[in-house]
């Protein structure tokens, strides 16, 4: 499994499981349209991210 760990770098699915040390208040963000969406920032020396669920290709 590839690791991103460099500043900027980016993971993308339907669903992602996340885990870490501490974890920031949740915001709603606008998202596209009128739809919103949640962000949350995780942090510590165990902050990891992985996908569950990738994107699937439209038809």
């Amino acid at each position: 499994m590839t690791e991103l760990t460099g500043p900027g770098d980016c993971v993308a699915g339907e669903k992602l499981f996340a885990w870490g040390r501490k974890m920031s208040k949740m915001y709603l963000i606008a998202a596209t349209g009128a739809h919103r969406a949640q962000s949350v920032t995780l942090w510590g020396l165990s902050a990891h991210c992985r996908i569950d669920k990738p994107w699937r290709a439209r038809r």
